[in-house]
């Protein structure tokens, strides 16, 4: 039987649950990351995730059917340019939702699942995110456990 790991984000209703799987070299079968609202319905369609991601005071647009730019902050900059230091996205990819977020370099976090598992997830590291004032990509790695395991990409060459 498999611990359970919880990890409890202040200030906020969510939890993340950590259940291990079987271990294999497959990236995803490694482990999985649940998360779950603790006290509200989860998000159903695109348009749902969008409403409850900025009842948690996140800015989001819908690039288009399937896919959210999301951040905490945001700065005009003319001409309908909107630029932030912190965003991250959802998109639906192929079959399933992505959420990506910010790593060092070209690199990105991306983690599958549901869209309430992921919409939890965004909103726990935007809080974590807000209270603490570090980075993006550093506040992601202290929220979600295992967070080398979503890395994607690759470093660019050496000069």
């Amino acid at each position: 039987m498999s611990k359970r790991k919880y990890t409890h984000v202040e200030g906020t209703s969510f939890a993340l649950t950590l259940i291990p799987k079987r271990a294999t070299n497959r990236k995803e079968d490694v482990q999985h990351l649940f998360c779950h609202r603790l006290t509200t319905t989860a998000p159903v369609t695109i348009l749902d995730a969008k409403a409850k991601l900025e009842t948690e005071g996140l800015h989001v647009c819908c690039n288009n059917a399937h896919s959210l730019w999301i951040a905490a902050s945001v700065r005009d900059m003319g001409a309908g340019i909107k630029f932030s230091d912190d965003a991250c996205s959802l998109i639906w990819n192929s079959s399933r939702w992505v959420a990506v977020f910010p790593a060092k370099g070209l690199l990105t976090y991306e983690i599958p699942g549901s869209l309430p598992e992921l919409v939890s997830v965004i909103t726990a590291v935007y809080a974590s995110y807000r209270r603490t004032g570090s980075p993006l990509k550093d506040v992601f790695k202290q929220v979600v456990p295992d967070a080398e395991h979503y890395l994607v990409g690759r470093s660019p060459l050496p000069v």
